[in-house]
């Protein structure tokens, strides 16, 4: 697998909810999770949207496996 493939799967794997409007890429690209490591080089939607930004309430899973506001 390539770098910006193992990328895109982690992203997708976090903020993707097919219940939510917006194809994937669209979704990740309205991430707002800047202090993620891999935020600045997520994949990036090329139409303009209106729709709201993903928030840290919205991701899935941190790197480490745990829920976003899990305790440990």
């Amino acid at each position: 697998m390539s770098l910006r493939n193992a990328i895109n799967q982690k992203c997708k794997d976090c903020i993707y909810d097919p219940e939510v409007e917006g194809g994937w890429k669209q979704q990740v690209s309205l991430c707002d999770l800047s202090d993620c490591p891999l935020w600045e080089y997520r994949p990036h939607h090329r139409t303009s949207s209106q729709s709201p930004k993903m928030t840290s309430n919205q991701c899935h899973f941190q790197s480490n496996g745990f829920e976003v506001g899990s305790s440990l």
